[in-house]
């Protein structure tokens, strides 16, 4: 595993009233640069990183060691989205839920690092996977515009029900006319029906492949699409199909916990 330095951005602090699971904190930082050495070194290249970036999306922060104060088994903070840009430089947000964690970042000198696995074949990177993201504590950071900034306190907003949609049906299709509203994933647009084992096992199929697809994941938004994931499981718990939880799928890593618990596979003394 190769580990990178990033430069932060941004971060922003929240203020006022907040819920257990509000982000007390929101990070901005830049974790892959091209022209960066580092990188050019380990043979990341742009291409690898644009098709392997999304997978940070839904994984867990952590720091690089227990502070003083802190609990181990608290949860730090998740990533919450990941873009690239024009230069092929890759960025990511992460929220941070703890508020001794967030008091730290905001009264002292932190540092972000990246943490990846290669694949290399003949001497040449050939594939690549973001592991991670850790605070570095006592490190000097790279900020750019660290500042702190009152916006309205959200929640965890990893899953919402669809809206409507352009490729979306206006009405329930005529093959679908005995499946109940309620057991469609996507009831806005009468899409994923879940009402029969086949059709659970074909809709979690379906929504993982467009959610990997790099065209088609845009049908919906990462929120959108975690509900609908979330809602393909539960009916396959409750028809007795199961769901084997894999680490490595960022939907799965995505569900919250009561609903990990219940699939198998899923260790919860690990970090996932």
């Amino acid at each position: 595993m190769d580990t990178f330095t990033c430069r932060i951005g941004k971060i922003e602090f929240a203020k006022g009233d907040r819920k257990p699971y509000d982000p007390v904190a929101i990070v901005e930082c830049l974790f892959y640069d091209p022209n960066d050495q580092q990188y050019r070194k380990a043979g990341i290249t742009p291409d690898l990183v644009k098709e392997r970036a999304k997978f940070l999306i839904g994984k867990h922060v952590d720091i690089d060691h227990i502070l003083p104060f802190q609990d181990p088994q608290s949860f730090k903070g998740y990533i919450i989205d990941v873009w690239t840009d024009d230069e092929g430089k890759a960025y990511c947000k992460f929220a941070v839920f703890d508020p001794q964690v967030a008091e730290y970042l905001k009264n002292n000198q932190v540092g972000v690092s990246a943490e990846w696995l290669k694949a290399v074949q003949n001497g040449k990177v050939v594939d690549v996977f973001p592991y991670g993201l850790a605070i570095c504590i006592n490190s000097t950071p790279k900020m750019t515009d660290a500042k702190i900034l009152n916006f309205a306190p959200i929640a965890m907003a990893n899953a919402k029900p669809p809206s409507s949609k352009e490729h979306g049906h206006k009405t329930k299709p005529s093959k679908y006319k005995d499946v109940p509203d309620e057991l469609f994933a996507d009831r806005a647009n009468w899409k994923f029906p879940c009402d029969t084992p086949a059709r659970v096992k074909a809709a979690l199929v379906y929504i993982s492949k467009l959610f990997n697809h790099p065209t088609y994941n845009k049908m919906y938004s990462r929120e959108e699409w975690q509900y609908l994931w979330n809602f393909a499981v539960k009916r396959a718990l409750e028809l007795g199909i199961g769901h084997k939880y894999s680490p490595n799928n960022p939907l799965d890593r995505g569900m919250p916990e009561s609903l990990k618990k219940k699939c198998d596979g899923y260790d919860s003394s690990k970090p996932n």
